[in-house]
């Protein structure tokens, strides 16, 4: 039978604080070049009506001058003097972060005891088995179609194997290549778990959900593995919209039905990021298989009540624009020539691009793999350095009153930077990144969150602990 975990927004979710987001534009925004009138009321509550008063054109110059001129009490940035990363220059970045804790001795298997291990299928950067390893598991396989995500995964092993006493002196590293080529490699007993995230865009909704989508066939060259592996457990990675829409039940149930022919007994989960120690509202999705007989309990959330914010994340790095918090995103915060509006500030389009503002003080939304360019998330600089005030919300109260969109935003509006992004999914500060700018974006935004990749490993190796416990009584 299948168990199913569905995460539930807790008190401190954003989701909760906000009304659903409008799924229309706004009267004032419609059309191109007409005049708009102010609609009855646009003010987003009666306190911001006082704070921006009645006259939008009055509200439109102070957001003007916002932009020429920076509050006094912000730091002074200069961009131009700041060292970029360049988009066709191979980098070799380690990030000086810190929000992903030491590694230590938890989980390491006792001494005398065989460790439990794994081999790992469409890795990436390695963000999945960065949680495995640090829940006691041993790498045994690697593999990634990416060379820039393999040789990403393969550096920055090296270092974190050396920290870890059970992988103190082993040698591990990705292959660089398609799945499909390397199935022959995959023997039977090679790892007692594999795992792996196939590629979901052909089943996410940031996408065209395309069944007949090359990459969606994935999924069974993953199933493929499992059963030349025949390991005692497998994990398999994916984006929500595998277990929650309903257009993909025929295929979720195909893939159960596979594992059932195959000696495993499956359990579909959805986990939210932030409930398990991530400053970011990510949701994925676990269809995890046991064989038959084997007891399994989910992961249970530890920050559900009290999820880590955005702010925190960034407060803990270099400020923007200073060694180690330095690989900036080129892109420039331009405003929407017609808005595209919503009940908040954070949705909607008040910008040119996809890369939608973040509100500090609530988890991140879902980092998205398409970030380098005008994809990239945006954060209020001044208001993360202690203003109380958020610009975005200003303006989008600005345009909810009738006011005119503005022709230029302030320097204190800006993308974040590579540094950032891996601090928000929560990969550890001496990652070795490898590749273009835009290939490490999109390798953090593809990446697993190792933390909540920790938190599915504990669960799985506390099924396989007793397992192996039970075992060993029944030869006494």
């Amino acid at each position: 039978m299948e168990s199913a975990l569905r995460s539930t927004p807790s008190r401190a979710d954003p989701r909760r604080q906000h009304p659903p987001a409008v799924q229309r534009e706004h009267p004032s925004l419609q059309g191109s070049r007409a005049p708009r009138t102010p609609p009855e009321t646009r003010a987003s509550s009666p306190a911001e009506a006082a704070t921006l008063g009645s006259n939008a054109q009055g509200l439109a110059g102070q957001l003007r001058a916002r932009s020429r001129s920076p509050e006094p009490n912000a730091r002074s940035r200069k961009p131009l003097h700041l060292r970029r990363l360049q988009g066709s220059a191979s980098t070799n970045l380690s990030l000086p972060c810190s929000t992903f804790p030491d590694v230590t001795s938890r989980g390491v298997p006792p001494a005398g005891d065989k460790p439990l291990t794994f081999a790992s299928l469409y890795s990436g950067a390695g963000g999945l088995d960065l949680g495995f390893v640090e829940a006691g598991f041993v790498p045994v396989f690697a593999i990634d179609a990416d060379p820039a995500a393999a040789a990403t995964y393969s550096a920055s092993y090296k270092r974190i194997m050396d920290r870890l006493p059970h992988l103190r002196g082993q040698e591990h590293s990705c292959v660089a290549a398609c799945v499909e080529e390397h199935l022959d490699d995959l023997r039977s007993g090679l790892g007692d778990l594999v795992i792996g995230g196939p590629p979901c865009q052909g089943f996410s909704v940031a996408g065209k959900m395309d069944p007949a989508d090359p990459r969606s066939q994935h999924v069974w060259r993953f199933f493929d593995a499992v059963e030349r592996v025949a390991p005692q457990a497998f994990v398999m990675e994916n984006v929500k919209a595998l277990a929650a829409n309903r257009r993909w039940a025929g295929l979720l149930e195909a893939l159960r039905a596979r594992a059932g022919r195959l000696g495993y007994e499956t359990h579909t989960l959805v986990l939210d990021s932030s409930h398990y120690g991530v400053p970011q509202a990510r949701e994925r999705m676990f269809l995890i298989g046991l064989r038959f007989g084997l007891h399994f309990e989910p992961p249970q959330p530890t920050t559900e009540q009290d999820p880590p914010t955005l702010r925190d994340v960034l407060t803990s790095l270099p400020r923007w624009g200073t060694p180690g918090n330095d690989s900036l995103c080129a892109a420039k915060v331009t405003p929407a020539r017609f808005p595209v509006m919503r009940r908040s500030p954070f949705a909607g389009m008040l910008f040119n691009g996809a890369g939608r503002p973040m509100r500090l003080d609530a988890p991140a939304p879902t980092l998205p793999a398409s970030m380098g360019g005008n994809r990239t998330p945006i954060v209020d600089q001044d208001h993360l350095d202690g203003a109380e005030d958020c610009w975005v919300t200003h303006y989008h109260a600005h345009l909810a009153h009738g006011g005119e969109p503005v022709m230029s935003v302030p320097d204190r509006l800006r993308r974040i930077t590579i540094q950032e992004a891996a601090a928000i999914q929560g990969f550890p500060d001496d990652m070795e990144w490898r590749g273009t700018q835009s290939a490490i974006y999109r390798q953090i935004g593809n990446a697993v969150p190792p933390r909540l990749g920790h938190a599915v490993a504990g669960a799985i190796r506390e099924a396989l602990t007793a397992a192996r416990t039970k075992r060993r009584v029944r030869r006494l």
